[in-house]
């Protein structure tokens, strides 16, 4: 293969990860906003999207909740939000290396916070 073959296959697949890495990431943000508008509307549903929708399915305690957590080993955008003020209250989607997180704050004790979440994340990427 010739430098200059190289270089223009270099340059289409660095196009072509920035394109659809950013339409990823734009669905992620839509199906996030989309919902964040329906929990808004009926908290109650929280549960049932969080087990159908979200990619983190770790939550030890379900419906998206891991208890307490050293606050400094969650994410900072997420951590930030974890403050008195917002407690129980549902977050507009916020963004993090990974994905979208719907969060609603729930307590936060000295070092450890608690929170629940959905994590809408960027799907797919080169």
């Amino acid at each position: 293969m010739t430098f200059s073959r190289i270089l223009l296959f270099s340059s289409l697949l660095l196009f072509a990860t920035k394109f659809f890495g950013q339409q990823y990431k734009e669905e992620a943000k839509l199906k996030a906003d989309s919902l964040y508008k329906l929990i808004l509307n009926d908290p109650s549903i929280f549960c049932h999207l969080e087990d159908t929708f979200s990619a983190d399915k770790g939550s030890p305690i379900g419906c998206g909740e891991y208890g307490y957590v050293e606050a400094n080993l969650i994410v900072e955008p997420v951590r930030n939000l974890i403050t008195a003020e917002n407690l129980n209250k549902i977050m507009p989607p916020t963004e993090t290396l990974f994905g979208y997180h719907i969060i609603i704050p729930l307590e936060r004790r000295g070092s450890k916070i608690r929170f629940k979440h959905i994590l809408i994340a960027f799907d797919k990427g080169l």
